[in-house]
């Protein structure tokens, strides 16, 4: 227990903190319960310390009120142990999604314009998050996208000097962040603003649709997104490669911009979808991997060329196999063959109708009385030919069935009046 909350499990541990799931015996409601380490710096004094780190990232994301931000519930503190109480995610990063075959570029895209929302609504706000990068962007177990951990958020405020509380301050010069999805102008240790954290978030957006990490900060001509993954439209590509300019004066003016750019790229990649759904784009795999996965292998997995996996246990990758075509139907009764039908054995495949005369069957093979002699099973498909029983025939046995109906009524009725 703390305070009001009892631990039910641990659910991530970071460098300053570990997070828990909890229950507030309170409201009788889960949350995550972040809590600070005891090695942790306990000044509120110092920019750097866990404490301020703690208010900062409760301060920032309390500042914000986005369906795609994560709510705060209480900043506390109970037996010198600092936490935030916060809403419950259940779900999984964009990390996990990077290199699953089973996630589309759609709904990877989809998921992008949200976190790009989401950051829009954090910069009006005046917080800069600082930290962008696949694991601090959630997709929920319902598909709702979170972005989580503003730790390192700083105030901006555009053309002004304001430097906000203490909790919010670093000292001089200080790199803060994940240097590998740092932007250009933070690791030169200039103050960074809006167009920073789009950088953070170009390279999350690259990496997330391609599966391949961008080079960074440090790369000055990184390879175009559709180069690297054909599948990828020309439009999308250049919206991301515009993010990642080094010159931040290149990119674009604001997230709302970047929601709007990758907007209007998600028809097409819809579009793309949809040729893969109605088969316009070649692959096909083989059985085993798709009885594993319980569902149907897309083209688009088979392009990914990545091991699949269920539940995380790798399946194999994908094999590409020679397409099935249509199934040829069979011929159709015309008036020449009206009276002998012709019948497919259910242990024999169908082969395709052939113009040639059928060979005919030594006189010595073996037949069924009233039946043609059947073909080699080697040879093709067994045919049989059933003939068509004639009228009469079919008025001798209604007849019959008759008669004997009526001598069991009649012998019925002797033995009802025997018994009396």
């Amino acid at each position: 227990m703390l305070e009001r909350y009892e631990i039910v499990r641990l659910v991530g541990r970071g460098g300053m903190g570990e997070v828990y799931h909890a229950i507030d015996t309170r409201l009788r409601r889960p949350v995550a319960l972040k809590v600070l380490r005891n090695d942790t710096d306990q000044s509120l004094e110092t920019g750097t310390g866990g404490v301020a780190r703690l208010m900062r990232e409760a301060q920032a994301a309390a500042a914000l009120n986005h369906p795609n931000s994560v709510a705060i519930y209480e900043l506390g503190e109970a037996a010198g142990v600092h936490f935030i109480a916060m809403e419950l995610v259940t779900g999984e990063s964009l990390r996990r999604h990077v290199k699953n075959p089973l996630t589309t570029t759609e709904m990877k895209l989809g998921w992008l314009i949200d976190a790009a929302r989401a950051l829009w609504a954090a910069h009006r706000a005046g917080i800069i998050h600082r930290d962008i990068k696949p694991a601090n962007i959630m997709v929920s177990d319902e598909g709702a996208v979170k972005v989580l951990d503003f730790g390192l958020a700083k105030p901006h405020t555009p053309n002004r000097d304001d430097r906000g509380p203490n909790s919010f301050q670093t000292n001089f010069g200080q790199v803060m962040g994940t240097p590998r999805y740092m932007a250009p102008e933070q690791l030169e240790g200039s103050t960074p603003d809006a167009r920073s954290d789009q950088f953070q978030f170009g390279l999350t957006a690259y990496e997330l649709l391609c599966g391949e990490y961008a080079g960074g900060p440090l790369v000055m001509n990184i390879t175009p997104l559709h180069e690297v993954t054909p599948k990828i439209p020309r439009e999308l590509s250049d919206a991301v490669a515009r993010m990642l300019k080094q010159d931040k004066a290149a990119r674009f003016s604001s997230m709302e911009e970047v929601a709007h750019a990758l907007g209007k790229c998600l028809p097409l990649v819809r579009e793309q979808t949809a040729k893969v759904r109605h088969g316009n784009v070649a692959g096909a795999t083989d059985e085993d991997t798709v009885r594993q996965l319980g569902h149907p292998v897309t083209a688009e997995m088979v392009a990914s060329n990545e091991p699949l996996r269920n539940n995380g246990k790798p399946l194999g990758t994908v094999k590409m196999a020679t397409p099935v075509g249509p199934m040829t139907p069979l011929p159709m009764p015309t008036a020449a063959n009206a009276k002998n039908r012709t019948m497919m054995m259910p242990f024999q495949s169908p082969i395709a109708p052939s113009t040639a005369p059928v060979p005919s069957v030594p006189s010595s093979a073996p037949s069924m009385p009233g039946f043609g002699a059947p073909q080699s099973r080697m040879g093709g498909p067994a045919i049989i030919t059933v003939p068509q029983p004639s009228t009469s025939n079919n008025t001798v046995w209604i007849a019959i069935v008759v008669a004997i109906a009526v001598f069991a009524l009649t012998m019925g009725g002797l033995l009802a009046l025997f018994l009396r």
